[in-house]
């Protein structure tokens, strides 16, 4: 549910053009999508491997 609202959120937060900026977008709409990318590929990556899939 945390990383579902986190990728939810991270489009929010690139388009806004607050600074700082990494990239040319916002440093922390940059961030927060790319930890939700981490985090919801680890949790499949878990899922997967654990067998909790079935």
């Amino acid at each position: 549910m945390i990383i579902w609202a986190l990728m939810i959120g991270s489009p929010g937060n690139v388009t806004t053009g607050i600074q700082p900026q990494l990239f040319g977008y916002p440093a922390l709409g940059t961030v927060s999508f790319l930890l939700s990318s981490v985090l919801g590929l680890y949790l499949v990556r878990d899922i997967i491997c654990h067998g909790r899939h079935r």
